[in-house]
């Protein structure tokens, strides 16, 4: 039974709300082991702007569940921003050099490949006119995360011709970093695919799919899906590309090819 994967990527998870199925998400990570766990965009929401009682609580104490496991297992954790104002907690920061890091994308190296890995939301504000915002500090982030919100509905998927520009970008971006691969973050998208020659992963969204995507130790990659209605019982691996299809005896997990 595969209790251990190197890498471990899942988005959305907005942490401690419902909404980011939390309870689920620290299944997942108790029962399978990772040397690299990187969260992609949304990880925390401003609990200042929602209407929850005690939001920050909850958050606060998932944070600590997370950061439990991840030093018990000794876990090489990043969090990679979806946008430049996207909202982090103060305790974050505090826990920041010794266990996560914090970047606005992220070069990950797994055997010979090199991987550019991104939120594909970050796109949305390439060309936005209230960039200015950002050099404002934490109410001009704020004010920028609110107009964004409103402006890009974050669980609708891009139009195909929005779709293919963002992938060339992301290409282009990928090329410049000097990688072959790309890792990227789109609700209701998780796909593993080809794209012109390059490897181009969608890990989907936590919150709107309850997808991971993971790497096996010999370097494969695959989806794993958490289902609702038994638990960690019903925790699937769907090979997409990559893997052999094997059925280990008397697992939890199923692969499917």
């Amino acid at each position: 039974m595969v209790k251990q994967f190197k890498t471990i990527i899942v988005s959305g998870i907005h942490l401690g709300f419902k909404k980011g199925r939390t309870k689920n998400l620290m299944e997942l990570l108790e029962q399978y082991k990772t040397k690299n766990l990187i969260f992609i965009g949304e990880t925390f929401d401003d609990p200042f702007s929602s209407t929850m009682i005690s939001a920050e609580k909850k958050q606060m104490k998932a944070f600590n569940k997370i950061l439990k496991i991840v030093r018990k297992n000794d876990t090489d954790t990043t969090l990679v921003k979806s946008t430049p104002f996207e909202y982090l907690p103060s305790y974050l920061h505090d826990n920041e050099s010794k266990y996560f890091k914090v970047q606005n994308e992220l070069v990950y190296t797994s055997g010979p490949r090199k991987y550019y890995i991104k939120s594909e939301k970050s796109l949305s504000i390439f060309h936005q006119p209230y960039s200015f915002l950002l050099n404002l500090g934490q109410l001009g982030k704020k004010l920028a995360n609110w107009i964004f919100v409103r402006k890009n509905n974050p669980n609708k998927n891009p139009q195909p011709e929005q779709e293919e520009k963002n992938r060339e970008i992301i290409l282009k971006q990928a090329s410049k970093a000097a990688c072959d691969g790309i890792i990227i973050a789109s609700p209701h998208m998780e796909k593993i695919e080809t794209y012109k020659d390059t490897p181009y992963m969608n890990c989907g969204s936590w919150y709107s799919s309850q997808c991971a995507l993971v790497e096996d130790m010999d370097g494969d990659w695959s989806l794993l899906y958490y289902n609702d209605s038994n638990s960690t019982q019903n925790m699937k691996i769907v090979d997409l590309w990559g893997m052999p299809n094997v059925s280990k005896t008397k697992s939890k997990l199923s692969f499917i090819a």
